[in-house]
């Protein structure tokens, strides 16, 4: 586990993230996105009879794999109304499972689903319209994940990433509207929304960019957006999700590496490592209702799915504060190196090669002052001190003897 540590004014503020495994899936296939109830865990896998599927969150053994909804495999070309390709998935405030559909073929076009989890009855269905989605290919379709925004009791907004151009897809759950977003100059990989700073978090397509955008200009019906740069992951990000709770960002990197950044913080991304070793793996991000985060990683070599829960652990001054599915703890001093022992900080980089220079510069410059001054302090007393023995000497000279 890494701890990372910041001063906010004279205190020492300090956080980590561990990593901890919840069950096992063996000889399963590789999840495509998954999403997180209080009770379950659910997974789409790709298309076929056996689509959608859930777990117990908390059965911390090893299971032979999820159970499985009625089938969803279309009985005819062209029956659109079924699930074919799943691209995100998302549990609303009041626990309905929302699903977004790419359609899957040139004949169908992507939609939105809204079941009830609990007798997996569709309870809404939205397809998107030709002027959205600009061609009927589901392979220059590219949508990626699904974020809900449910900022009233009447108003949720849903948040899509049109991967490889410069729009974001948002659907108006109140009106049934379906529009797009521009992001000024910026072509999108993926996205995540993070309700608690109004922003959706935007990574380049085929760079390692990092944006954000204000959310309230596009609750407010803004048709183009500005990006703000956060910083540089010198690495593409095919997946992230915000921990409201903590301010935390999870980021999947392109060569398979799964990264955290403290937003509360200057950017810097630090490795998250599992028990399990990365290798050949895909990782999938759920947020939990409760402020849990939870990590799939599915290792191809293996066929195996490791399900983990992310917990950010926080210490101030002489006591600190565990974070756990939303809940806090106080835990003694005495715990301390038990929650956060002596551990290496890897950060995979910073926001830019010219800041990593100007800092070690700004720190060579102050390693130089403060030896000056430890050598000119010296000399001076030094120069003092001879000074005073020549006058003592004078004195004892010319003294009369009495």
């Amino acid at each position: 586990m890494i701890r990372i540590c910041v001063m906010l004014g004279l205190t020492a503020a300090c956080f980590a993230v561990r990593i901890n495994p919840v069950l096992t899936i063996k000889n399963g296939k590789q999840p495509q996105c998954i999403a997180a109830s209080k009770e379950k865990i659910f997974l789409a896998y790709q298309a076929g009879q056996k689509v959608l599927g859930w777990l117990p969150t908390f059965p911390l053994i090893a299971t032979s794999g999820p159970n499985f909804w009625p089938s969803t495999k279309p009985e005819s070309a062209g029956l659109c109304d079924t699930i074919y390709d799943v691209k995100g998935l998302e549990i609303d405030h009041t626990g309905n499972l929302w699903v977004l559909d790419d359609g899957g073929t040139s004949i169908c076009f992507p939609k939105i689903i809204i079941f009830n989890p609990d007798n997996y009855k569709e309870i809404y269905h939205c397809q998107f319209p030709s002027a959205v989605v600009s061609s009927s290919s589901s392979n220059n379709r590219k949508l990626r994940g699904l974020f809900l925004d449910c900022f009233r009791a009447d108003k949720c907004f849903a948040y899509i990433a049109y991967s490889g151009s410069n729009t974001i897809v948002v659907f108006d759950k109140s009106t049934g509207q379906i529009g797009r977003v521009e992001v000024q100059g910026t072509k999108i990989f993926a996205i995540a929304l993070s309700a608690l700073k109004k922003k959706l978090y935007i990574s380049g397509y085929q760079s390692g960019a990092l944006f954000s955008v204000s959310v309230a200009e596009i609750r407010a019906g803004k048709k183009s957006v500005k990006p703000t740069f956060e910083g540089n992951m010198n690495d593409w990000c095919s997946e992230m999700v915000m921990d409201d709770a903590t301010g935390v960002l999870y980021l999947e990197l392109k060569n398979s590496l799964v990264v955290y950044w403290n937003t509360n913080t200057p950017f810097q991304l630090v490795k998250v490592d599992f028990q399990e070793k990365y290798g050949r793996s895909k990782f999938s991000f759920a947020k939990g209702i409760s402020g849990s985060i939870w990590i799939m990683q599915y290792k191809t070599s293996e066929k195996k799915s490791i399900l983990y829960s992310a917990v950010v652990e926080t210490e101030s001054n002489t006591r600190f504060t565990t974070t756990v599915s939303g809940a806090n703890t106080e835990t003694d001093t005495k715990k301390r190196d038990e929650v956060f022992p002596a551990t290496e900080i890897i950060s995979v980089n910073t926001s830019t090669k010219n800041s990593e220079n100007n800092e070690k510069g700004g720190t060579g410059t102050l390693i130089v002052a403060i030896t000056c001054f430890i050598i000119f302090s010296i000399m001076s007393v030094g120069i003092s001190y001879l000074a005073w023995s020549r006058i003592v000497k004078k004195k004892r000279r010319f003294s009369i003897p009495r």
